[in-house]
């Protein structure tokens, strides 16, 4: 660990005390940012994916907040290009881990996702069932 003294200006260090599993659900706060009904676009919001590839290995991809729904605190809908090898790995295999991350909390998503409808203009779309979530925050 490095002592405060020696950290950067304005680096906060992550309390391993203060990770918190919240069993199959998002944090309310987090559910409200991605709901049907935000107000806030979430640009401050960094959105990592990982899928499965063929060869079981993880597949890390960008994804936008706009590209995220909850649909409820267990469920999420993805959209994502529809020829991206995430898109691939999501209909093949389901596994998705998913990283939200701003300066106030690092939410750790797993989930299983299955296609929710045919691919439309704005992309494939996927369901993604919640089977653990973890929240750090400062």
């Amino acid at each position: 660990m490095i002592p405060a003294r020696a950290r950067p200006r304005g680096v906060r260090r992550y309390n391993a005390g203060m990770t918190a599993d919240t069993a199959s659900r998002l944090p309310d706060d987090l559910a409200g940012r991605l709901g049907l009904a935000r107000t806030v676009l979430g640009e401050d919001l960094g959105v990592m994916v990982c899928t499965v590839d063929a060869a079981g290995r993880p597949h890390p991809a960008m994804l936008s907040p706009l590209e995220i729904v909850a649909l409820d605190p267990g469920r999420l809908r993805l959209v994502t290009y529809p020829a991206s090898r995430t898109a691939a790995h999501l209909a093949a295999d389901g596994r998705v881990t998913l990283m939200f991350v701003d300066s106030d909390l690092a939410c750790y998503v797993k989930g299983t996702a299955r296609p929710a409808a045919p691919p439309g203009p704005d992309g494939a779309r996927f369901e993604v069932r919640l089977d653990e979530v973890t929240v750090d925050r400062p």
